[in-house]
């Protein structure tokens, strides 16, 4: 799918998304707190989730 077929309602979805991942993220943070080693675990097995609505080759970036 390419960046001009996502309809209004897709990208809402997927801003809600990724917007959820980052509070996910957040939250780590104040769970982790004193132990880095734990929070860069848990945000590692966080971060991928964002190719489950986007593919970028580094340049560009297309949208499921």
């Amino acid at each position: 799918m390419t960046d001009l077929e996502v309809t209004p309602e897709r990208m809402r979805e997927i801003a809600e998304f990724l917007f959820q991942r980052l509070d996910d993220i957040d939250t780590l943070y104040d769970a982790c707190k004193g132990n880095k080693e734990a929070f860069y675990a848990q945000v590692a097995r966080i971060h991928p989730r964002r190719f489950e609505v986007a593919d970028t080759d580094g340049y560009s970036l297309t949208f499921k």
